[in-house]
């Protein structure tokens, strides 16, 4: 379905009981109509969207057939209908990261991305690029913010972005550790946003850059992903931990100290002190992943979040 078209369908509950997802990046489509979770019909209209390519499989037991479309047609729909009926979803997921939590982005269609006045960056010797899907919708780095304010950096997106300082570079056994502050939890958002560090930055500020990234929600969630230079997912769509930080409440002041270490063989994510990742080093340096543990260490914020890093630092043994 070329971009820019739409198509009419009609998803009856009562003869496609069953259907199963698996997202992967940003949802394209989108769906205007009449819609509800808990109804026996749905119908409406799905438009072919300027977002990133999306990636699904879905099964269902009954092909899904919408009015006047073939199947690549049906396939869209049908993923429209699974994010927004929240239908029960799965596995492989995106690094839209705003969208990690499952039953979340099920529930809510996809938030739009502002645009943050006066943005850019304002942080000597530091540089930035959003996500190529951020690109793709044509959004700018220049509709985000990095600010520097003494020993804080302060981060307002806009579009998902990385940031870094070309200077910062860690190789062999190191800790990368840095504080979150997110002074207003949800402020500018509808859903929980992550933040947090990335390592082993490679090729960084081209469309062949990669990197390992920790990002913690003030849910008590967190995520563990990568560029490389096509998304890849450590943890699935994230997981909760004990240890990981919950806002009292919306606008309410929340705090995460997240650290990632390479020792030996091993690469692990750290949340307030609690190792809450750990993995081979064979699972993050392979191809599509990273070229290396080496490379540029830097933050990065997943869109629509305003947040507060201190201590930004690293040590080796």
């Amino acid at each position: 379905m070329p971009r820019g078209s739409e198509t009419a369908f009609t998803w009856d509950k009562s003869t496609h009981p069953r259907v199963a997802c698996v997202l992967d990046n940003r949802n394209e489509s989108s769906v205007e109509g009449p819609y509800d979770a808990g109804a026996a019909r749905v119908s409406g209209r799905v438009a072919w969207g300027a977002q990133r390519a999306v990636r699904t499989r879905l099964v269902s037991s009954q092909p899904l057939t919408p009015e006047g479309s073939d199947m690549r047609a049906s396939r869209i729909v049908l993923t429209s209908l699974a994010v927004l009926a929240a239908v029960s979803c799965s596995g492989k997921g995106s690094n839209s990261d705003s969208a990690a939590g499952a039953s979340a982005a099920a529930a809510t269609p996809m938030e739009g991305t502002r645009q943050v006045a006066s943005g850019g960056i304002n942080a000597a010797g530091w540089s930035g690029r959003i996500d190529a899907g951020e690109a793709a919708d044509g959004q700018k780095l220049e509709n985000a913010k990095l600010e520097q304010r003494g020993d804080s950096l302060r981060v307002t997106t806009g579009p998902a972005t990385a940031y870094w300082n070309p200077a910062n570079t860690a190789t062999g056994n190191y800790t990368v550790s840095a504080t979150f502050t997110e002074p207003q939890y949800q402020n500018v958002n509808d859903h929980p946003h992550p933040y947090g560090l990335f390592i082993g930055g490679s090729g960084m500020g081209t469309d062949q850059q990669s990197y390992l990234y920790c990002s913690a929600y003030g849910d008590g969630r967190f995520i563990v992903r990568g560029f490389g230079p096509e998304s890849f997912q450590m943890n699935g769509r994230g997981a909760a931990n004990a240890a990981i930080s919950k806002a009292a409440g919306k606008n309410q002041p929340v705090t995460q100290r997240i650290a990632m270490s390479v020792k030996g063989d091993s690469v692990s994510c750290a949340i307030n002190g609690t190792t809450v990742a750990t993995y081979p080093k064979s699972a993050v340096v392979a191809a599509g992943k990273l070229k290396a543990t080496d490379g540029v260490y830097g933050i990065r914020f997943a869109h629509n979040t305003d947040g507060v890093v201190t201590g930004l630092s690293k040590t080796s043994p």
